[in-house]
């Protein structure tokens, strides 16, 4: 199998990677560049979403979950991530 930095799924796997192994920085770069190859990938904005979150930036997070809803708008884990934020700012 040939690997390709313009993969998203290697992309998403490499993301989650990272921010599992507590670098978080790294990890928010990564989703960014798999968003840069696939806009529409739900997954991936939803983990970019957590990341930033995870990161104390709460507006950027509620913007990309925001983006991910649209996206996939049944989507109830991603709701529960959008309302808990908003809850905590009001």
């Amino acid at each position: 199998m040939k690997l390709s930095p313009r993969d998203t799924r290697i992309l998403y796997e490499l993301a989650n990677v990272q921010q599992l192994a507590g670098d978080r920085d790294s990890a928010i770069t990564t989703y960014y560049r798999g968003l840069e190859v696939s806009p529409d990938h739900v997954g991936v904005r939803a983990s970019l979403g957590l990341a930033l979150l995870g990161a104390g930036r709460p507006d950027e997070a509620l913007a990309t979950l925001e983006a991910a809803l649209d996206r996939d708008p049944d989507n109830a884990e991603i709701k529960r991530l959008i309302d808990s934020i908003v809850d905590k700012s009001s």
